[in-house]
């Protein structure tokens, strides 16, 4: 009796910490996509469709939404990059939603890419943490009024020498 009491407490945080559309190892996955195999790969979930695309500072910036009523809304932002003097380029990818708990969903999910957090503060508007790993800086804002939560994932700069 006792172990099924601990199967199904275990499948219970298993099915609620994946209750957001898309998991962070995804979204980490993003940062090292084109924005064709990005777009493919978001809209394969089929729970995000493309909402709009803009070109800025060289890059296609791309938002999909998914396909949910508005308090369940969220939002990925793929195309953002900043080029380095090599040729190469460093990816974000943003993740936004109209609830927290997606957010602290995603963030107990920060063991499985390997990454420690470094930082936790407040501003006047949002309580902020950053995850660092060697490969990804995780940023985290979580609204204080609980209105919308956003996670940007962003590729570090790795020198070899």
């Amino acid at each position: 009796m006792r172990n099924f009491v601990l199967v199904v407490a275990v499948m219970v945080l298993g099915l609620t910490a994946r209750a957001q559309s898309i998991s962070l190892l995804n979204l980490t996955n993003l940062t090292s996509l084109s924005n064709k195999q990005a777009a493919d790969d978001i809209t394969a979930r089929k729970q995000f469709k493309l909402q709009s695309g803009e070109e800025i500072d060289g890059f296609l910036v791309e938002t999909y939404q998914t396909l949910a009523p508005r308090n369940k809304l969220e939002t990925v932002v793929v195309g953002k990059g900043y080029k380095l003097a090599s040729g190469g380029v460093l990816h974000t990818v943003t993740y936004t939603s109209a609830n927290p708990q997606d957010v602290m969903n995603l963030m107990a999910q920060t063991k499985s890419i390997n990454v420690q957090q470094s930082f936790h503060g407040a501003d006047a508007y949002d309580n902020i943490y950053i995850f660092d790993s060697f490969l990804y800086r995780m940023t985290v804002r979580i609204k204080l009024d609980d209105s919308r939560s956003v996670v940007e994932i962003s590729q570090k700069q790795v020198l070899v020498e």
